[in-house]
C-alpha cells in the first residue's frame, strides 16, 4: 500500500502560524504522477510558458503541461533523447529565446572528452541552424567539459568549464565565447577561449552577467586542503576587472577539510546577490558528509545561509532569502531512502517552522520497502505551490503541493462576468452592479501575476498573452472576485 505521510498541525510545540501544505488536486492524479517509463532522472529543470521542462540523465529532456500531462508536441511524444553516436553527459541546461540548450561533455570511446553544447528548437527537435546539426564542441587539447552558460542580447553566449589531463586531477578553468549559430568566436582572446591558470587547481562552475561584466564561480582548495569558492569578475574580453574584490577576485572558504566531491559537477549557481554551492566531502570511509553554503557575492566569507542537505539535494533560493531544499535519493553513507523530502529554511539556516510540519513535508511513492526514492528537482511558484520531481521504484515520479489557503480561498462574491470567453484580442468586463473597481490582475494558472491594471477596466487587451488558461482577479468595494478565462 502506498505510504502517504502528510503531517498536520499538532497542538504541542508547533507554531500556530504554520502554513500547512497538501497535495494539489489540480495536478496529475489528485496531486501525484507515477510513470511506467524510465526515460529521465531529472537533475535540473525550469517552468516557462505554463510548461515544466525537465533535464537529466545523459542528454535527455521532457516537457509537461501545468496539469501534469505529458506535452506530446515536444520531442517524441513528450521526451527527447539526444543520441549522435557518442557517449555524452549533460551538466546543465537552460532555456533562452525559445531555444533549449544542453551543455556538458561528449567523447568517442577510447578518446578524451570534448566540451559539448546542443541546441533544441521549442518543439524539442535538434536545431539544424546551430553548430553541426544542433551540436557544437570545443576541443582545446585535453579533456573539457562545460558547466554553465550565459547569453548576450544578440544570442551569442559565454560558457564556463574545466579542462583536465586524462590521467591526473589537474584542473584549469576556462571561458569560451560563441556566436549565436554555435561557432566559436575567435575574436575573444584570439582563440575563442581563455584559460585561467593558477598554482592550485580550479574547476569552473558558474557564470552570470554582473554589473558591466561577468562573474565567474569556481572551486579550488587552499594550502590547508580546505575547499574554497572563488569568484572572479571579468570584462567581455576575459580580463579581470580590478573594481571587484582583490584585483578582480574574491575567495570564500567553506571551512571543510578533506576531499571535496560533487555532482553536476560541483553544483554552484548564482541567485540575486548570492552564490549557492552544494558539495560532498570526505576524509575517509567514516568521515563524509554533504554541505551547502550560500555566500554574499559582494562580501568575502560573509556566509548568508548553510542549510542541511543530502548528497543529492536540490536547493532553490526564494525572493525573501529563504530556501527550499529537496532530497531523499542518496545518503552520505550506504543506506536506503524511502521518502520525498522537502524542507524550507530561514535565511539564517534554521528550519522555517511556518512551512508545513515544522519546516518539512514528506511523501512516499514506494510499494516495495527495499526500493529507494527521492526528490531531485523542485520549482516554487509565486502563489506558493511547489512542484517536485524525482525517482521512485526506478520510475519518474512527480507531485505538486500547495498551501491549504489555496484550497480554501473564497471567491464566491462574483459580481462580474467577462465576454467573449475564449477571447483572442480584447476581453470585456461586465459590471452589472456598477461596483467601483479599484484594481484587477491577470495571473496564469501557476499563480504568476502577468499584468496589473488600475484604470480602463471595461476593455482588457490580452493580445500579447500566449494561448492558455488565465485568471482575472477584480478588487471592488472591498471585495474580490476571481474569473477564469481562456486566451485562444
Amino acid at each position: 500500500m502506498k505510504r502517504h505521510i502528510l503531517l498536520i498541525l499538532g497542538l504541542l510545540g508547533i507554531s500556530a502560524n504554520a502554513q500547512q501544505y497538501i497535495l494539489d488536486p489540480t495536478f496529475g492524479n489528485a496531486g501525484t504522477i507515477s510513470l511506467v517509463n524510465n526515460e529521465i532522472s531529472p537533475s535540473w529543470g525550469t517552468f516557462e510558458n505554463n510548461k515544466y521542462y525537465l533535464f537529466g540523465n545523459d542528454i535527455r529532456f521532457a516537457r509537461y503541461n501545468y496539469d501534469g500531462t505529458l506535452d506530446s508536441t515536444f520531442g517524441a511524444a513528450g521526451f527527447k533523447i539526444v543520441n549522435f553516436g557518442e557517449w555524452s553527459k549533460m551538466t546543465n541546461a537552460k532555456l533562452h529565446n525559445g531555444k533549449i540548450y544542453g551543455i556538458g561533455e561528449s567523447e568517442v570511446p577510447g578518446q578524451m572528452a570534448n566540451a559539448l553544447i546542443i541546441r533544441l528548437t521549442a518543439d524539442g527537435q535538434m536545431d539544424a541552424t546551430f553548430g553541426n546539426n544542433g551540436v557544437a564542441k570545443l576541443d582545446i587539447g585535453l579533456r573539457e567539459t562545460f558547466s554553465d552558460i550565459v547569453f548576450n542580447a544578440d544570442d551569442s553566449f559565454y560558457t564556463i568549464g574545466t579542462k583536465t589531463s586524462q590521467n591526473t586531477n589537474n584542473w584549469e578553468m576556462f571561458v569560451a565565447r560563441f556566436h549565436a549559430d554555435g561557432s566559436l568566436d575567435t575574436s575573444f582572446n584570439s582563440t575563442g577561449y581563455k584559460i585561467f591558470p593558477y598554482s592550485t587547481n580550479r574547476k569552473g562552475s558558474a557564470i552570470r552577467a554582473f554589473e558591466n561584466g561577468f562573474l565567474l564561480g569556481c572551486w579550488t582548495t587552499n594550502a590547508n586542503a580546505s575547499g574554497v569558492v572563488m569568484l572572479l569578475k571579468i570584462d567581455s574580453a576575459g580580463n579581470l576587472m580590478p573594481d571587484y574584490g582583490n584585483s578582480g577576485e574574491m575567495a570564500m572558504s567553506v571551512n571543510i577539510f578533506g576531499s571535496i566531491i560533487a555532482t553536476n559537477p560541483y553544483l554552484m549557481y548564482f541567485s540575486e546577490n548570492t552564490v549557492v554551492t552544494q558539495f560532498y566531502w570526505g576524509t575517509g570511509a567514516n568521515s563524509q558528509g554533504s554541505s551547502a553554503k550560500v555566500f554574499n557575492i559582494n562580501a568575502p566569507n560573509n556566509l548568508v545561509n548553510s542549510p542541511a542537505v543530502r548528497r543529492d539535494s536540490y536547493s532553490t533560493v526564494l525572493s525573501d532569502g529563504k530556501m527550499i531544499v529537496t532530497g531523499g535519493m542518496q545518503c552520505p553513507y550506504s543506506c536506503y531512502s524511502q521518502e520525498y523530502l522537502v524542507k524550507r529554511y530561514n535565511a539564517d539556516g534554521t528550519l522555517d517552522a511556518s512551512f508545513s510540519n515544522n519546516g518539512s513535508f514528506t511523501y512516499s511513492f514506494l510499494t516495495n520497502p527495499d526500493d529507494t526514492e527521492g526528490a531531485l528537482f523542485t520549482f516554487v511558484h509565486e502563489d506558493g505551490r511547489v512542484f517536485i520531481a524525482g525517482r521512485a521504484n526506478n520510475k519518474l515520479c512527480m507531485l505538486r503541493i500547495q498551501p491549504t489557503t489555496l484550497a480554501t480561498e473564497n471567491f464566491t462574491q462574483q459580481h462580474f462576468t467577462v465576454h467573449p470567453n475564449p477571447a483572442s484580442e480584447i476581453l470585456h468586463l461586465n459590471n452589472p452592479d456598477n461596483l467601483t473597481v479599484e484594481k484587477l490582475q491577470i495571473s496564469d494558472i501557476s499563480g504568476k501575476i502577468i499584468e496589473t491594471k488600475s484604470d480602463d477596466f471595461s476593455a482588457i487587451d490580452i493580445s500579447k498573452l500566449q494561448s492558455g488558461i488565465y485568471f482575472l482577479t477584480i478588487d471592488a468595494d472591498g471585495k474580490s472576485s476571481r474569473l477564469k478565462f481562456i486566451k485562444s
